[in-house]
Formats: structure tokens, C-alpha cells, sequence
């Protein structure tokens, strides 16, 4: 592998086969060396903020995934912002913040990304363990219909069950 510092071929087999064996460190470092020889590799990018993203640096991956944005087309930009926005709700969910700062942090991502679905979620569970039903209803249908995940409608279901409304879980 060092050796063949510049053989982006070689490196990419290396970092997954490293990452399939689960040695995501190896992986890391494997994609790093390919983004020295070509800084601007889209697939490279996305392997390393996958891999980063393993690892647990989460503070590491989001300047590459932002770098993805701006080398992204139009078309693929809402996509990659929700994957920025996946990492960002794993960083916060990393550090050991209060139940008030996380709050007031998932507001503030939010802000930055309006109708995000696992945000919401969050946001609503908050609520809704707080007895917040009405509120918890609210945000849970707000993010099935920006994500149409059938698990968010099940929560949903859940939550209007716990709520005395079965008939509307229906």
C-alpha cells in the first residue's frame, strides 16, 4: 500500500476490502491516501465520510460532506444535505448533552434543515416523554410526510395509541 501511494486503483480494493474485514481504520487511511493523489473524488469522498462516520468522527465527516456539496450537481445536493444532517444528529446523539442543550440543538439543525424527517423525531419523542402528545402527533406526521418512512408512521400509530385515540392510528 505505501509503495503504491498514487495507484487510486489499488488503494480504493484496499480500503474495501479493509472495510468489508472491519478494519475501518485501515479503510480511513487508505481513502486519505487516494484523496492526496486526487483531492476532488466524489466516490472517495463519500467512503471516507462513511468510514469516518464508523469510526465515530463525526466532526471529521461533516467538511468532507459539506466538500460533497460543493462538488455535487444540482440533483444531488438535497440527498447529500440529508446525509449532512444524518451526521449531524449522530454527533449530537455522540455527546453527552443535557435534555434541554439537545433540545435547543435539534432546533437550531431544524433552521438549517427545515422539514427533516429524523430531527422531528427526535423532537417528538422528547414530547411525547413528556406527555406532549398533541405536540409529539404534530412533528410525527410533519416528518412522514417529508420522508414517507413507514416506521415514522408507525410511531406515529403508537404514539396516538398511547394518546386514548386508537381510531385515528387507523
Amino acid at each position: 500500500r505505501m509503495s503504491q501511494k498514487k495507484n487510486v486503483e489499488l488503494l480504493v480494493l484496499a480500503a474495501e476490502l479493509n472495510d468489508l474485514m472491519g478494519n475501518s481504520t485501515a479503510a480511513y487511511d487508505n481513502i486519505s491516501m487516494i484523496l492526496q493523489a486526487q483531492p476532488n473524488s466524489k466516490p472517495a469522498l463519500k467512503l471516507l465520510v462513511k468510514t469516518a462516520c464508523k469510526l465515530g468522527k463525526f466532526e471529521d465527516a461533516l467538511p468532507i460532506q459539506d466538500k460533497l456539496v460543493q462538488l455535487s450537481s444540482a440533483s444531488e445536493t438535497r440527498a447529500l444535505l440529508d446525509q449532512r444532517g444524518e451526521i449531524e444528529l449522530s454527533l449530537l446523539k455522540a455527546k453527552t448533552l443535557d435534555s434541554k442543550a439537545f433540545r435547543a440543538s435539534l432546533d437550531d439543525m431544524l433552521k438549517r434543515h427545515k422539514d427533516f424527517a429524523p430531527a422531528l423525531e427526535e423532537i417528538a419523542k422528547i414530547e411525547a416523554d413528556a406527555g406532549n402528545y398533541d405536540t409529539a402527533v404534530k412533528l410525527l406526521s410533519r416528518a412522514f410526510k417529508t420522508s414517507a418512512n413507514l416506521q415514522v408512521l408507525k410511531t406515529l400509530a403508537d404514539t396516538l395509541v398511547k394518546q386514548g385515540q386508537p381510531e385515528r392510528a387507523i
